[in-house]
């Protein structure tokens, strides 16, 4: 009996092993993406950083208003106290540069430990080799995953993860009587480095309680009370460290401002809430992409259809319920699941966020085909249809991350060229030189001014964009006229600034500030902006005259697109060009 289970052990090493590549072949695309958005802000932390720097790292907020490529940005600290994380970025630095392979290799490296840990996890929960199997699978290609794992600035997710499933596992050993107090120092440790990486894991001590309360060791598990209130002094200990270096840094918890966050003192806060709890639930069940920018307002604009996939999903839910709903494993993921995607609900959507939840979404599956299969274990009909439906779940997956991958690496090239569209007209730029965008692609308005400084590799290069397209296709348009020898207008066509949700999303809900922002990108507004009625001007003073050798006005040219559809897939992206500088009209003169 005892050469069975080491057989059994042994074989599910080695379909664990198959699964782990696999899925790291699913990913091999990504390996060749480009960076993209966020990554040059990280890049710009950790390019020149010094041991100094280090320490100056662990000691500050993780991105500020810096990370926009927009003059309108104010002064504004985001909430995000991450430095762990941040120098993990630095050894990639170190090792590779500026060459997105290896951040993306770190990344898949990271995301197959996370695999590794869900199934020893699956293991210790499920008291099935085939539901830890099930679950390390579900796991690994599960879509939700492919923001985090394929967008290097997705890694936050990734490490949190990890941190908390080794402190989750260190823990269960520790309670073990062969465990040791050395795993609750592990357990300790790893709990202090998720924190490091991600805000996410504070919520890992009410997930130790709740699932304890839910037995889900077990109904014959000892306890050592005595133990485990030196480790809630502990774990209590470094929570209150970390939330007091919070609020020195924040000024308190640090609450995102909408539409980065949920405004919790507005009228919808509570549909909203839930509204971002339906996205989720889809995307758990039904592998529907969570997307705040398009597909939330394409849900808002079909509602009947919108109820209909929920209820679906509800639909679900309740049948893993009935199936295995009475398992201590079960119920342990369900709260696993829950309480990680809690603060999920309070941000702006987005899969990478619910990556340490769908841990337990995991695990669920893998309790429900634990189940299924010692259902269907004395019937070979039953055996073979539900291995049919489970290697079709599985393709269906893999399929699904593989359009994924096309669309991110169509979405990221095309924000990449506008850096070589730009490195192509200005290949050696004037020292000191101002480089303004109009009607700047969507893709790269945050982490340009960063991106453009760490590709020339010059600190003097200032760019920024003047206005962001409100939409990837060309709908609006933005003109440039010349009102003086360092002053021009920026009108809107079709459109007023300020009012669509990416604008607002990169105001940070701050427009008080906007004269004071511009200031700090050598730009000043020549008239003051009412952002609360409709905003088709903008006039601005340029730090040169426009035929200075140092100024370049350029624009994103997007006029050629009809929908987000011809964005993806048509072979002619928009492109960046020299922004056309219109005389100005009589009537503009005379006003």
């Amino acid at each position: 009996m005892g050469l069975d289970k080491a057989n059994a052990s042994g074989s599910g090493v080695r379909s664990l092993a198959w699964v782990l590549v696999l899925t790291g072949a699913l990913h091999l695309p990504g390996l060749f993406n480009p960076f993209i958005i966020d990554d040059y802000t990280y890049l710009d932390t950790v390019h020149d950083l010094t041991w100094s720097g280090a320490v100056a790292v662990l000691d500050s907020p993780t991105m500020d208003q810096d990370a926009s490529g927009v003059w309108w940005t104010p002064n504004f600290d985001f909430p995000f106290y991450r430095p762990l994380a941040i120098l993990t970025f630095a050894l990639d630095y170190a090792v590779w540069g500026m060459n997105p392979f290896g951040y993306h290799l770190t990344n898949v490296a990271l995301h197959l430990l996370c695999t590794l840990l869900v199934w020893r996890l699956g293991r210790r929960l499920l008291d099935s080799a085939r539901g830890a199997l099930a679950a390390a699978t579900i796991f690994a290609i599960h879509p939700v995953h492919s923001e985090a794992v394929l967008w290097i600035s997705g890694r936050f997710d990734l490490l949190a993860c990890a941190a908390v499933m080794g402190a989750t596992l260190a823990y269960l050993r520790w309670q073990e009587a062969s465990g040791g107090r050395r795993f609750a120092f592990l357990s300790l440790l790893l709990f202090a480095f998720g924190l490091g990486c991600k805000e996410t894991a504070i919520m890992w001590p009410a997930v130790i309680v709740l699932c304890e309360l839910l037995r889900w060791r077990g109904p014959a598990a000892t306890y050592r009370p005595r133990s485990l209130a030196w480790g809630a002094v502990a774990v209590g200990l470094v929570t209150v460290l970390y939330l007091a270096q919070r609020f020195r840094l924040f000024g308190g918890l640090g609450n995102l401002p909408p539409p980065y966050g949920v405004d919790l003192s507005a009228p919808g806060a509570v549909g909203q809430i839930l509204f971002n709890l339906a996205l989720y639930l889809l995307d758990f069940v039904f592998f529907v992409q969570v997307d705040a920018i398009y597909l939330a307002d394409f849900w808002r604009n079909n509602v009947l259809f919108f109820a209909v996939c929920i209820a679906g999903a509800l639909a679900v839910l309740a049948a893993c319920w009935r199936i295995a709903g009475g398992t201590p494993a079960f119920r342990s993921a369900m709260a696993f699941s829950a309480l990680f995607a809690a603060p999920a609900l309070l941000a702006m959507p987005g899969e990478r966020n619910v990556y340490l939840a769908c841990v337990g979404v995991a695990l669920i599956g893998g309790a429900v085909y634990a189940a299924v299969v010692n259902w269907a274990s004395e019937v070979p009909a039953r055996r073979s249809r539900v291995a049919r439906a489970a290697r079709g779940l599985v393709a269906l997956c893999a399929i699904i991350v593989c359009v994924e991958h096309l669309l991110m690496w169509r979405v990221a090239n095309g924000a990449e060229r506008v850096y070589r569209d730009l490195l192509a007209a200005i290949p050696d730029p004037p020292v000191d030189a101002r480089i303004y965008i109009v009607n700047q692609s969507p893709l790269n308005a945050v982490g340009f001014t960063q991106g453009v400084k760490l590709r020339y590799g010059r600190e003097d290069v200032l760019a920024c964009a003047l206005t962001v397209s409100p939409q990837l296709e060309g709908i609006s348009t933005d003109r440039v006229v010349r009102t003086g020898p360092r002053t021009i207008r920026v009108v809107r066509d079709n459109g007023a600034f300020f009012s669509s949700f990416l604008e607002q999303f990169l105001m940070f809900s701050r427009p008080d500030k906007l004269a004071e922002s511009a200031r700090r990108v050598d730009l000043e507004l020549v008239r003051s902006v009412d952002v609360d009625a409709p905003v088709t001007e903008l006039e601005f003073r340029l730090p040169y005259a426009l035929d200075d050798d140092r100024l370049f006005l350029f624009t994103w040219d997007n006029s050629h697109l009809q929908s987000q559809v011809d964005l993806i897939w048509r072979g002619d992206w928009p492109s960046l060009v020299p922004c056309p500088v219109e005389s100005p009209s009589e009537a503009e003169v005379e006003r």
